[in-house]
């Protein structure tokens, strides 16, 4: 009679592989028996363990519930991995030559998942005893984990006052890093792009995030601003500039970097970020962590006619005309060279009303009864048209009181 297990590497340590625990005869008698104690032995700095059960534990980066919920034992931190291998079934014949000796039947012949807390490591392994392979889509992940999982759940319920979270050892140290550039995270670094990370004492990242820059564009062109373009139609963003560590010495690895950067990033190049962290512009989608960094700058021959700038006057209130309370509309005349993008209006410094392209640019506005229309205001009217050139115009009035107050305008304090 057999009897026998298999033992792990646990924390740094060792305890020897132990398969046979004992043999006996027939008769019952003792052949052999394995050692009552086992001894263990050094083979892994604990700090290189814990970084991989940090790695293997991390639910962050798991691709979807399903994975973790799978990899997950309720209750506990858990680092498992899955694994899939394969088997060919068929080559390709002789013809044609661009497909001799390939395989043009694969199939996986062997699934595992192996998992572990802080308490009990195991694993599940699911195949044939023949060796033959499975059906085309079985993997680790599909067959072996709902094996592994509820033995785990199962086995976590026998245990009294079990740990919940691996222990790190001493000589680690954690600092947040940027997932950008792998440096320590900077002012520009999105927030969603930012996370703790263990490091040996004296490896911390010294150099901060180079990958995020922060850059003024122009809203237009979509290309960095610059002092041809009007500094009305600036914003400020971040962007994304990847490069190779090996730059310098490997030319060829930057190059495809920046190849694969353009690529992903086609179709996006006029979407940003801006200082508080929102998405701006037309793209669809924006495969990049950040949207890349422009490498042209604005130049007035792209966008001809943006130095034609518009004009604005109020015509009413007025110092010899005022408005109505609690209702008003203000009346301006305008000059354009393309079109109105935008016109807010301004009481006494708040807006109170913003017209946009295709709208009534001479809204009707209401106030509140707690507004106090006594003594003098000021009524101020911006002006954006398409180019995003902005003009200005401001009247001091009086308010006089009107009965027409219609119920379908927004209120204004």
């Amino acid at each position: 009679m057999v009897r026998g297990y298999l033992t792990f590497a646990r924390g740094g340590k060792n305890i020897p592989l132990t398969s046979i625990l004992q043999i006996e005869d027939r008769l019952g008698n003792i052949l052999y028996k394995a050692p009552d104690t086992l001894e263990e032995r050094d083979v892994l700095d604990p700090r290189i363990s814990y970084m991989i059960t940090s790695i293997l534990s991390d639910v962050s980066v798991r691709p979807s519930d399903y994975w973790r919920t799978q990899l997950s034992i309720p209750g506990f931190e858990t680092a498992a991995k899955t694994g899939t291998s394969n088997k060919c079934l068929k080559r390709a014949p002789a013809e044609p030559p661009a497909l001799q000796g390939k395989c043009i039947d694969l199939k996986p012949d062997n699934n595992w998942t192996i998992g572990y807390t802080p308490n009990i490591v195991a694993g599940a392994w699911v195949g044939n005893a023949s060796g033959g392979a499975m059906y085309v889509k079985a993997s680790g992940l599909d067959t072996a984990s709902h094996i592994w999982r509820p033995f785990m759940i199962a086995a976590h319920k026998t245990l009294a006052a079990p740990k919940t979270t691996f222990s790190v050892p001493t000589g680690l140290v954690s600092t947040e890093v940027s997932e950008l550039s792998g440096k320590l995270a900077a002012p520009c670094t999105p927030l969603d792009r930012r996370r703790a990370d263990f490091f040996f004492e004296g490896q911390v990242p010294k150099e901060s995030d180079d990958a995020c820059k922060e850059a003024e564009i122009d809203k237009l062109t979509k290309l960095l601003a610059s002092d041809d373009c009007p500094a009305e139609a600036r914003e400020k963003g971040t962007f994304f500039e990847p490069h190779s560590i090996f730059a310098l010495i490997r030319p060829e690895i930057e190059r495809s970097i920046q190849r694969w950067a353009e690529e992903l990033s086609a179709g996006t190049g006029s979407i940003f970020r801006t200082p508080t962290g929102a998405l701006r512009g037309s793209g669809a989608f924006l495969p990049l962590p950040l949207p890349l960094l422009p490498k042209e700058k604005c130049t007035l021959d792209l966008t001809p006619g943006r130095l034609e700038k518009p004009t604005v006057r109020i015509l009413a209130p007025s110092e010899e005309s005022p408005g109505t309370y609690p209702i008003f509309q203000p009346r301006m005349s305008y000059t354009v060279g393309k079109a109105v993008s935008e016109v807010l209006y301004e009481l006494d410094g708040k807006i109170v009303a913003r017209a946009l392209a295709g709208t009534s640019l001479n809204p009707r506005i209401r106030l509140t009864r707690r507004f106090d229309p006594s003594g003098l205001h000021m009524l101020k009217v911006t002006l954006i048209d398409s180019y995003f050139n902005q003009v200005s115009d401001t009247v001091r009035f009086r308010f006089t009181e009107s009965a027409d107050a219609p119920s379908e305008e927004a209120p204004v304090d």
